[in-house]
């Protein structure tokens, strides 16, 4: 009996997974769709008021179950960031997937309650005037996300304060132009660099925090 359900839940899974390429808007902030989702393989970039606000790039993780189990238009735009492998449950069929797969229902349960704890913590540690160490963590976070991302950090470490032509990118990233021009304008946005007419300039960050995630950082790709 065991077996057979487990057969069965297999099977589902199969028929849910899809594939996408980097760069595909999986949905859109204000979108009134309630389907869940669960990355399997890949990265995926979430921005709200199209500013980047997370990455998701852990397996297994889910995503889009607020609107899913609230009903409510999507809170924030999610997108590739590589090509990426998921599962896309249908919102008719979320009550039979979990029916299949009790402990996948309880694992959502864990993630929603951590990512509650998590948003009270990170607002009774946000002092007012300032950008609190937490943030600094975070955007390092989202800044090194990708392949991609972690090749541009790495030549930003070895350019601050420097400069190097934009035409220089495109081979060195190896990412289609589209994916380039949001990594740019995230960094831009972090303050970390600029572009002058087809000149990139390098800045160095003033949070402490930061910094130490960027020594880590070179470090890490020294040893590596």
């Amino acid at each position: 009996m065991a077996q057979a359900q487990d057969e069965q839940r297999q099977k589902l899974l199969q028929q849910l997974q899809c594939k996408v390429k980097a760069g595909t808007t999986i949905f859109e902030e204000g979108d009134k769709s309630h389907d869940l989702y669960i990355l399997l393989t890949g990265a995926l970039e979430v921005r709200k008021n199209d500013n980047p606000i997370a990455c998701i790039d852990k397996a297994d993780t889910y995503f889009g179950e607020m609107s899913t189990l609230l009903g409510l238009p999507r809170t924030a735009t999610v997108i590739a960031a590589e090509d990426s492998t998921l599962i896309k449950i249908p919102a008719d069929k979320v009550i039979e997937f979990f029916n299949h797969s009790p402990s996948l229902a309880l694992k959502l349960s864990q993630i929603l309650a951590l990512r509650l704890h998590e948003m009270n913590t990170r607002q009774e540690n946000i002092a007012p005037g300032r950008i609190s160490d937490n943030d600094a963590v975070s955007l390092y976070e989202r800044l090194v996300c990708t392949p991609a991302r972690r090749k541009f950090m790495r030549i930003y470490t070895e350019n601050i304060g420097g400069e190097m032509p934009l035409a220089d990118l495109n081979p060195a990233l190896e990412v289609v132009p589209a994916e380039i021009g949001r990594i740019i304008t995230d960094f831009e946005k972090a303050g970390l660099i600029s572009t002058e007419g087809n000149t990139l300039r390098f800045h160095e960050s003033d949070n402490e925090k930061f910094k130490r995630q960027l020594i880590l950082f070179a470090g890490a790709q020294v040893t590596s």
